[in-house]
Order: structure tokens, then sequence, then C-alpha cells
């Protein structure tokens, strides 16, 4: 009876264990924002989506992405890594503020025509691949925003790295577009780059400096479409908190995941003001 007893205990304590674990995660996901866009033809709708998040800085909400998300880059097209724009890509992307589906969402509007048409294609890692966007709008104030995480300098002793992203959208019975849950990425295992050697136009090799570079070889790459622009949160071994090290932006060769920096999330900001 007593062995039952310490058995039944040891399995409480466990499942209290991974109950708190899931929640500790699950508190993050509500900081992750889905973004999409369409263009609607006379024979199909060409969707496109990514995620962001809000920062609350001197009393104006800002929300951040990937640039590449906005104004529909398509990738590489030539030996300096400049991207090329799909010319089917929307003039209208929406913030979706709720979970649930299309037609009862809240969402803010933003007019990416005109970024659309100037800005140039980031060339990761020269050109930071972000966008800052000021947001004046009467659902503010119930908007989770990201600011309470940021740090001047990354903990000394880090765990593990988590990414809540949205990877898509699917359509119900009424053919109306319903956006996911949050997925998220959990990192345990990996090899952090501070700075990153690369090779420029040229065939020069240079620094990346503005990017922290994740090697993980556990990770399906060909998954991660749409998490681009996502915040990303990394544990603090010491204090047990989360701390933002960056957005995702993307992956590089087959095995590599590329973070943007905190601070060239700022100057984004700072250039908007």
């Amino acid at each position: 009876m007593k062995k039952n007893a310490l058995l039944f205990t040891a399995l409480l304590f466990i499942l209290n264990s991974f109950s708190q674990v899931k929640n500790e995660y699950d508190s993050l996901e509500k900081y992750s924002y889905y973004i999409d866009g369409a263009n609607f033809s006379s024979t199909q709708i060409h969707a496109y989506s990514g995620t962001g998040f809000f920062v609350r800085h001197k009393k104006k909400l800002f929300f951040i992405t990937a640039l590449h998300v906005l104004i529909g880059c398509m990738g590489s097209k030539d030996t300096c890594g400049l991207g090329i724009k799909n010319p089917l890509h929307p003039k209208l992307m929406n913030i979706y503020l709720t979970n649930e589906s299309y037609k009862e969402n809240k969402f803010i509007t933003i007019d990416v025509s005109v970024i659309k048409d100037t800005a140039k294609c980031p060339s990761t890692p020269i050109t930071p691949d972000i966008f800052s966007y000021e947001v004046q709008n009467s659902n503010a104030d119930t908007i989770y925003s990201i600011e309470k995480f940021l740090h001047k300098k990354l903990p000394r002793k880090i765990k593990e790295i988590i990414i809540f992203g949205f990877p898509g959208s699917e359509k119900d019975s009424t053919n109306w577009f319903l956006m996911k849950k949050a997925s998220h990425i959990l990192i345990g295992e990996y090899i952090f780059y501070n700075y990153y050697k690369f090779r420029a136009c040229g065939g020069k090799m240079a620094v990346d400096s503005q990017d922290y570079i994740i090697k993980n070889n556990t990770i399906d790459v060909t998954k991660l479409s749409g998490y681009s622009g996502s915040p990303v949160f990394i544990k603090n071994a010491r204090k047990k908190n989360w701390v933002l090290i960056g957005m995702f932006i993307s992956t590089i060769e087959n095995e590599k995941l590329i973070f943007l920096k905190p601070d060239f999330i700022f100057k984004a900001i700072y250039k908007n003001q």
C-alpha cells in the first residue's frame, strides 16, 4: 500500500511538473501575432503570411516583423544575395489581434503598397531584415508587447530557445480561412554564434554582427515557413526567466537559424519616430 502511495505521489509530481513547463511555454504564445494578405484572381487566392510582435516604447506602440514578409521577397537571384519581389504579393496586410476565425477577428491593416514599390529586398546578413510600424488603434490597450523581456545583455548561462509563430492558415467547411493556433519550436541543444563569418559578394569573407546564428541539426527547416518575424526567447539558466534574444528571419546552410539582434529592433523603431 505504501509503495502504491509513493508511486502515485511520484506520478502526480511528474504530471504537475509537465503542466508547469507546458504553461510556461504557453505563456509566451500570446506575444506572437499573425499577419497575412491575399490577392484574388478569377481562379484562385494567392495568400501570403508571416508572424510579428509588438513593442511599447516611449508611450508608443510598434508592430515589428521581417521586411521580406511585407514586400514579398522570393529569395536570391544573384551572387550578391539580392532578392526579387513577387508581383502577386498583396498591397494590404492584416495583423490579427485574436486567434479566432477570420469572420470574427479584429485586425489592423497595413498599406504596404508604399514600401512594396520602393524598398529593396534585404540581403541578410548585410541589410537588417526588419520593418517597424507605429500602431494607432482603439484596441491597443489589449495588445501584448514584449518590452519586459528585453535586457541589455544576454544571460551568462542560457538554456533552451523557443519560437512561437504561425506556419500558415487553412479553410473551414464554409471556405473561410482559419488562422491556426501559434505553433512553437523548442530548441534544447544548439551551437550559438554571436558573430558569424560568411562569404560576401565578390567572394570575400565578412562578419555578420547584426544577427545571432543558431546551429541545430534536429529542426526540419522546410517547416519554418510562416515563422519569419517571430519573437525568439531564450531561458536564463540561473534566474529561470525568459529573455528576448531577437526576431527569427530565416535559415542559412540548411541547418542554421538567423535571429536579428534586439539592438536592430530598436534602431528600426527610432528610424520610424
